[in-house]
Formats: C-alpha cells, sequence, structure tokens
C-alpha cells in the first residue's frame, strides 16, 4: 500500500510541477504559491469529512507541525522561483538528492539508517546528476559542479532538498501524534494561513488580476497537491522515510519527459539519461538500501 501510494503521488506531483511552470510564468511567486495551497484546501476539507478526524492529538503534533510549515513556507519559495526561471527538466531531475540527504536526517531524528546498498544508491544519483549536465563534461570533469553553481535554479532545488530533508521525518512523527489526512489539512492549511498575509501587505492589488481570474486553473493544480500530499503522508506512515524519499523522485522522470512534450525545452537527451540514472540510484536505496 505503501508503495503504490508515493509512485501514484510520484506521478501527481509531476503533473503539479507542470501546472506550477504554467502558473507562475505569467505571475507572481507568492501570489502562485498561496493560490495553489489555498485551493487544495476544499479537496481536503471534503475528505477529512468523509474519512473522519484522529479520536486523539499528540502533545507533540503542534510543535512539530509549526516547525515543519515554517521550513516549508521557505522552501516553497525558492521552489518556485526555480521552476520560474529554469527549465523543468533541468531543475526538478535535482530532487533525486533528497534521497541522499534522507538518510542521515532520518537516521538522527529516526534512527532509520541504511545498508551499504544505500551509500552505493547515493553515489549513482550523484553520477545522475553528472550526466544531466554531459553537455559541460567537454570543459572538463569538474564542469558539472560549476554548472550547478552558475545556475540558480539548481542551486535552489539542492536547498529545498536539504530543507525536505529534514521536513520528511518530522512530519512522520507528526503524523503518527494524529493521522496521515489530518497533518496534511493542517499542513497546508498553515501554508496557505503564512502566505495569506504576504499577500494581503505586498500583493493585494494583484489578487484579482492574477488569481480570481483563473480560479479553476489554481483549483485543478491544488487539488493535484493536496491528493499527492496525502498519499505521499500514506506512504510515510507505512514505509521508511528514505525509501519515500527515493520513490518520489521518480517525478523527476516524468517531469524532464513533460519538459520536452509540454514546453519544448531543448537538450532533453543528457537531461533524460541523468534523470533515469537518478531515479535507478533511487530505486537501488529502496530495494536494498
Amino acid at each position: 500500500m505503501g508503495f503504490l501510494a508515493i509512485a501514484i503521488g510520484a506521478f501527481l506531483f509531476s503533473l503539479v510541477d507542470v501546472g506550477r511552470k504554467k502558473l507562475i510564468t505569467k505571475r507572481n511567486t507568492y501570489i502562485t504559491i498561496w493560490g495553489v495551497f489555498l485551493c487544495s484546501l476544499p479537496l481536503l476539507i471534503i475528505l477529512s469529512i468523509i474519512f473522519g478526524f484522529p479520536e486523539s492529538i499528540g502533545w507533540l503534533f503542534w510543535p512539530l507541525v509549526l516547525i515543519v510549515i515554517a521550513a516549508i513556507s521557505v522552501g516553497e519559495v525558492f521552489l518556485y522561483k526555480a521552476i520560474k526561471y529554469s527549465d523543468l527538466s533541468d531543475v526538478i531531475p535535482f530532487t533525486a538528492f533528497t534521497p541522499a540527504f534522507l538518510i542521515l536526517t532520518s537516521w538522527i531524528i529516526l534512527g532509520e539508517l541504511p545498508n551499504l546498498w544505500g551509500a552505493l544508491g547515493i553515489s549513482i544519483t550523484v553520477l545522475g546528476a553528472w550526466i544531466h549536465n554531459m553537455k559541460d563534461l567537454k570543459k572538463g570533469w569538474l564542469a558539472p559542479l560549476t554548472h550547478i553553481y552558475r545556475h540558480k535554479g539548481e542551486r535552489y532545488i539542492i536547498f529545498i532538498g536539504l530543507i525536505w530533508s529534514v521536513t520528511g521525518p518530522l512530519a512522520k512523527l507528526a503524523i503518527f501524534e494524529s493521522s496521515e489526512l489530518f497533518f496534511t489539512l493542517v499542513f497546508c492549511t498553515g501554508l496557505a494561513l503564512v502566505f495569506t498575509v504576504i499577500v494581503l501587505l505586498k500583493y493585494r492589488d494583484k489578487i484579482k488580476e492574477q488569481f480570481l481570474k483563473h480560479i479553476w486553473k489554481f483549483l485543478i493544480v491544488g487539488s493535484l497537491w493536496a491528493m499527492a500530499a496525502w498519499l505521499e503522508m500514506i506512504a510515510m506512515a507505512k514505509l521508511l522515510v528514505p525509501y519515500v524519499g527515493a520513490i518520489k523522485q521518480t517525478r523527476s522522470l516524468y517531469s524532464t519527459i513533460w519538459g520536452k512534450v509540454i514546453f519544448k525545452e531543448k537538450n532533453i537527451k543528457p537531461r533524460l539519461v541523468g534523470a533515469v540514472v537518478m531515479v535507478i540510484g533511487a530505486i537501488l536505496i529502496v530495494v536494498l538500501g
């Protein structure tokens, strides 16, 4: 059940990436983030009414969820900026570094520790990043590293991976204090509130033009995000967090394909090969790590 949930969730997240790219191209970053999270709430509320609320909530839930909301609020800004200013197929594959970071953070926070096969999976993931920038290898073997340094979008994604590597284990602890759906609902509500304050204070004059006139688009992307996030939390409760993070990174393969098919992005071959290698490394972590 856990593996199936995150496999479906990864595909939905790739569709969310496409929606984000479409929405943010002509819109303010903060209004786009706010709109997506706000429009994720109707579906989550309906699901909560159908499936019910937890009978009890542990005291640790609230401080954990507040930490996760604060960290993800920062991460989402960098994520949307990376998607806005870079090719989808160029930045999303770098989320494949997240399982590597999760190995350390999950061990520290949850006591989850992989074996040597996990280390091999990390190496393959890093190799995928090198292949992803294969066009730069003519300038030397360190050229891909300097490519990452020069491109903000890829640096942003790696930074976001570090944030996710902390929030993932904390989210699992919060789920154990409540339920998968309730955590997702509270988490999304908190993010919507954070960005509501920012939008009302700084971008109120843009709400009608950039959000209300296109609210159905935000409802589609927000609903996809809500379902993907809930499926991820279901998997989180049943599997080791690095395993969830690894399978989730199959989104990089989907997003690379969407980048070519929908956005007509160029130089796709090395990016696609690199994304496939990153996914292989992630799968190795899952199967043998």
